[in-house]
C-alpha cells in the first residue's frame, strides 16, 4: 500500500533530498502531479495526484513555497573555453544565427519542503530581468558565439555580432564562413549590407 510508513518516508526523503532532474524530468521542483507520476513508475501501481496529495498531508510538517536560489560560479569554465579555442580548422565553416529573448531570473515554481526550513536552488542569477540575444551555431564543433544586446535588435547590433563571429573564424584560419539568416530587418538593411560588402 502507498499509505505505509516505508513508503512515506520514501516519498519525504524524494522530496527534500531529490530533485526531479535526478530521475530524468525537465523540472527543478517537485509537484503533486509530477510525484503523482514519479510514483506510480516507482511503485508500479497507478497512484493518482489524489492519492499524493493525501500522503503529503498525511505527513507533516510540509509547506509549499518558493525555493532560494543560491548563486553558482563554474570554476572550470575557462580551462573549458581554452580547449574549444584551440581547435584548428582550415575549412568552410557553415553557421546559423537566430535572435531570441533570455530571461535571465529563471522560472522556479513553489514545491514542497519541510516547514521551518528553506529549499534551496543553485543559479549563476542576474539583476537583469530579459535581454535580447543574437547567437549563431558554427558547424562543425558547435562553437557558439552571441552577443547579448540589452533590449535593441537593430543594424548595428547585428554588425557586432557579425564582427564577433569574424574574430571567432579568423582564429581558427577558416578561408570562409556561410552565415544561415531569415528576413528580419536588420539582417537585409542597407547598412548591414554595406559592411558585408566590405
Amino acid at each position: 500500500m502507498i499509505s505505509t510508513e516505508k513508503n512515506k518516508e520514501l516519498i519525504k526523503d524524494i522530496v527534500i533530498n531529490k530533485s526531479p532532474t535526478t530521475f530524468g524530468y525537465l523540472k527543478n521542483t517537485w509537484s503533486i502531479r509530477l510525484w503523482a507520476t514519479y510514483l506510480t513508475s516507482l511503485l508500479g501501481m497507478n497512484i493518482s495526484p489524489k492519492q499524493t496529495w493525501r500522503i503529503v498531508h498525511d505527513l507533516g510538517g510540509m509547506v509549499y513555497k518558493q525555493p532560494k536560489l543560491l548563486l553558482k560560479k563554474e570554476k572550470d569554465y575557462e580551462q573549458k573555453k581554452e580547449k574549444i579555442d584551440d581547435i584548428p580548422c582550415s575549412f568552410k565553416m557553415p553557421g546559423f544565427e537566430d535572435e531570441t529573448w533570455l530571461y535571465m531570473r529563471p522560472y522556479i515554481t513553489r514545491t514542497y519542503m519541510t516547514k521551518g526550513e528553506q529549499q534551496k536552488v543553485v543559479h549563476p542569477g542576474t539583476k537583469k530581468e530579459k535581454v535580447n540575444a543574437f547567437i549563431t551555431l558554427l558547424y562543425p564543433y558547435n562553437g557558439i558565439k552571441f552577443n547579448i544586446t540589452g533590449k535593441t535588435r537593430n543594424s548595428v547590433d547585428f554588425i557586432n555580432h557579425l564582427r564577433n563571429i569574424k574574430r571567432y573564424v579568423r582564429k581558427r584560419s577558416v578561408n570562409r564562413y556561410i552565415l544561415v539568416i531569415d528576413n528580419a530587418s536588420f539582417h537585409v538593411s542597407k547598412k548591414t549590407k554595406r559592411y558585408m560588402e566590405t
